[in-house]
């Protein structure tokens, strides 16, 4: 996901909802004003759990994991909605950015893709995301379903992730989850000093300190290459 992309999407989220409200901003009350998403914060969550909660309401999950490790989120998606797991032991920062990081695996390789096909091939290829039928050929042949998840999406974030991970799946949905708490243009807006941004990532849009390190330095850096080349020389 370019930046770009990456900011349209945060930008086409915050227009759901009306506006961004002022930091630190609670993402489970924006999500569920903003599409079709809730989050529901359990005392741990494990994979055994999640898939118990929704077989207890009709929908069997994909068993992908053979172990029951504790979990700090959990994001499952189904016939356009979705629903977020985060653990309730967290602090309240980490919980913040794990929301982000969830909504983010929801936003852009499941709800954003699923809406641009539905655009292009209408209400008829519904049956397809949801994996009730096959594809026509016609639908194969388009090429639009390529990257959207059929049926039910499942991704979980095990303990001890890395918020800098360079699984370019795990690093687009921490990026756009920062994007949504704390946006590139109002961050430096503020300031471009990294250590600024650190205080202000931590301080202010309520990040904790290890996912504001690695943010502010990216930020940093896209701040100065940002500078004219005239300006950065003195000319």
């Amino acid at each position: 996901m370019t930046p770009t992309q990456r900011e349209r999407i945060a930008a086409a989220f915050w227009d759901r909802v009306g506006g961004r409200p002022a930091p630190p901003r609670d993402l489970a009350v924006a999500a569920a004003g903003a599409c079709p998403v809730w989050v529901r914060a359990s005392n741990g969550v494990t994979p055994h759990l999640v898939r118990e909660w929704f077989a207890a309401r009709g929908l069997r999950l994909p068993d992908g994991s053979r172990t029951d490790r504790p979990l700090l989120g959990c994001v499952v998606a189904h016939r356009g909605s979705g629903g977020i797991f985060v653990d309730a032991n967290l602090p309240e920062a980490d919980r913040r950015v794990i929301v982000a990081h969830e909504l983010g695996h929801f936003l852009a390789e499941y709800l954003v893709p699923r809406e641009r096909v539905v655009r292009r091939l209408g209400d008829a290829v519904l049956p397809v995301l949801d994996g009730d039928r096959p594809p026509t050929f016609a639908e194969e042949a388009a090429g639009w379903l390529a990257g959207v998840r059929v049926g039910v999406a499942v991704h979980v974030l095990h303990r001890g992730f890395d918020p800098d991970s360079h699984d370019r799946s795990e690093r687009s949905a921490s990026e756009l989850g920062l994007e949504l708490l704390a946006g590139r243009e109002e961050v430096q807006a503020v300031t471009t000093d990294e250590s600024a941004m650190f205080e202000a990532l931590t301080a202010r849009f309520g990040l904790p300190a290890s996912w504001a390190t690695g943010y502010a330095k990216r930020l940093a850096a896209d701040a100065r290459r940002r500078v004219p080349l005239s300006k950065r020389w003195g000319i």
